[in-house]
């Protein structure tokens, strides 16, 4: 903004607000895109997993119900459903992020190589980094999911 008006420099801005824009429409058409295919997702993946799961239920034998609490078992029922969720949406996310990122990044090489370099070298450190925190994720995510299913156990005993 401060080169463009005080240098007369209109039609650059025109320019820019003309690139915003496509950028904002391309954003929204993108994310209707991704939240219809994650409702068709989620559609057909619904339905048997809710089935395999009650199915799997019903074969057990009747002393599994006896050693766990019911709050145990509703509780695994949730996680199917969370893992569900977070792999339909991951697998998703993964596929268009990655055209999306290969798109940017030859656009970017092409208008500047230099800092294309940057920001891969910012990429492969943020990988690292993701990596080496993984493991302490996972437990504190355990753990949580854990405390989740005692939670859930002591309302659902408490309120029988």
């Amino acid at each position: 903004m401060d080169e463009i008006l005080p240098y007369g420099l209109k039609n650059q801005l025109k320019v820019f607000v003309l690139a915003f824009l496509v950028l904002g429409i391309t954003q929204i058409i993108l994310s209707a895109i991704r939240q219809h295919m994650l409702l068709y997702l989620s559609q057909k993946i619904d339905i048997p997993l809710l089935l395999g799961y009650f199915k799997h239920v019903y074969k057990l034998p009747m002393q599994f119900f006896t050693t766990r609490k019911v709050g145990d078992i509703l509780t695994r029922f949730s996680d199917a459903f969370t893992i569900k969720n977070v792999l339909t949406s991951i697998s998703l996310s993964l596929i268009m992020d990655v055209i999306l990122a290969t798109v940017s990044a030859v656009i970017l090489y092409i208008m500047n190589s230099t800092l294309f370099i940057v920001i891969a070298i910012l990429t492969i450190v943020s990988a690292a980094l993701i990596y080496i925190f993984k493991e302490p994720y996972k437990k504190i995510n355990l753990k949580q999911m854990e405390a989740g299913a005692r939670l859930n156990s002591h309302i659902i005993e408490s309120l029988k």
